[in-house]
């Protein structure tokens, strides 16, 4: 491991202790991680379904363990409370492993749902499915966190039709001013045009570049996730198929977001149009577009 993973290392367990997280023991765990409880595996972490005492929990086994995103991610997952976000029980540290306990939610992901333009959702509950998906992302904002991925993907839909943001294991803490300089992440139908501004001092080694985000690319993205689900077609679709480089050429261009002609409620296009502005400084802000929905019956 290189100085600057001891260094990070080291910050983790700082971060523990400062935020009093606690340490579960497995003694406290039923937990088999058996292909059965087996719920969900990434590049960096498997999840599986488990117990904490009587209580229902998903535990994420980090695989291969990036300290600094780590160091992040406990920062936010310890500190943001929200009835749209799985509560954070604490993380299991034994036999060298790091293990992360959440809220067990059972249910399927956003984009599960998609077949038949998601009509298995009505729209009073779709309407109330974004109030909920707003409010959490203004908790993440109030807090000076980005999560930096939200797509339907890392939202999870419980048996009452309730969403729950996951998957914060990219997410940024802002420090001092409201934005930061970060590699350019994210899902391409779900990132916003700023991403791909290159900020001075990129790695010209790296096929990745550095630019500087603000809160306002969770707005785009929660922009992109209200149009899919009031639509059915995943974002710059179809008026750009699913081309990559059509759709990149576009956000590089800052095309306007076209918003599906399938969309006739003139609310819900005010919404996308609020959180889809090209320019970040003029792009609503999450509490703009919550006040909004909260006027709506």
């Amino acid at each position: 491991m290189d100085n600057t993973n001891e260094e990070f290392k080291s910050v983790c367990k700082k971060l523990i202790e400062i935020n009093k997280i606690r340490i579960i023991k497995m003694s406290e765990m039923k937990l088999t991680k058996s292909k059965k409880d087996k719920i969900g595996e990434g590049g960096q972490a498997v999840v599986y379904h488990g117990m904490l005492g009587n209580i229902d929990v998903a535990v994420k086994v980090l695989v291969d363990i990036d300290w600094k995103s780590l160091s992040n991610e406990l920062i936010i997952i310890a500190n943001i409370v929200h009835d749209n976000i799985p509560k954070f029980y604490g993380i299991i540290t034994e036999n060298n492993k790091i293990e992360m306990v959440f809220q067990y939610v059972e249910g399927k992901t956003l984009d599960e749902f998609k077949d038949n333009n998601f009509s298995y959702f009505s729209y009073d509950e779709k309407l109330k499915m974004i109030k909920g998906l707003a409010g959490a992302i203004e908790t993440i904002y109030k807090n000076n966190f980005i999560h930096r991925d939200l797509k339907p993907e890392n939202i999870i839909i419980d048996s009452n039709k309730k969403p729950y943001i996951i998957d914060f294991g990219i997410a940024k803490v802002l420090m001092d001013s409201n934005s930061i300089a970060t590699r350019a992440k994210g899902t391409l139908n779900y990132v916003a045009p700023e991403v791909f501004e290159e900020e001075e001092g990129g790695d010209d080694n790296s096929d990745m570049f550095i630019s500087s985000v603000t809160h306002k690319v969770d707005v785009w993205a929660f922009g992109c996730i209200v149009s899919y689900l009031f639509s059915g077609y995943v974002p710059w679709t179809p008026k750009y198929k699913n081309n990559e480089g059509l759709i990149m050429d576009k956000l590089r261009k800052k095309a306007p977001f076209p918003i599906p002609t399938q969309i006739t409620d003139e609310n819900i296009k005010k919404i996308i149009a609020m959180a889809t502005i090209v320019d970040k400084e003029k792009r609503c802000s999450i509490t703009d577009i919550k006040e909004f929905l909260d006027k709506m019956n």
